[in-house]
């Protein structure tokens, strides 16, 4: 088991398109924070900031959230997420810098 840096409120993704490829994500929870300030702790369904995905020859809006996360590891009975987990068509790329999470 390889314990990974758990992401938060504000924290960036990949998408893994060509229009936006770098975008924030928004905690859904306030509660449980990491850091021992206020950066909610990112869970699987969270959502990523609003950005645009490539349809055809124009960039239109998309929706994406935080597809996996820890099997080990929740806040509030959800998975939590960190560096390297699934979002969008790309993944979480910065995180806390001294709390872990194992898979």
């Amino acid at each position: 088991m390889q314990d990974k840096n758990i992401s938060r409120h504000h924290d960036l993704a990949t998408t893994g398109h060509g229009c936006t490829r770098i975008v924030g994500v928004k905690a859904t929870q306030n509660e449980v924070f990491a850091n021992g300030i206020q950066k909610p702790m990112l869970r699987i369904g969270d959502p990523c900031l609003p950005h645009v995905i490539r349809v055809g020859l124009k960039c239109k809006k998309h929706r994406a959230f935080v597809n996996d996360g820890s099997r080990s590891v929740f806040v509030k009975n959800i998975p939590v997420g960190r560096i390297g987990d699934s979002t969008d068509f790309g993944a979480l790329i910065t995180g806390s810098f001294n709390v872990f999470a194992g898979d």
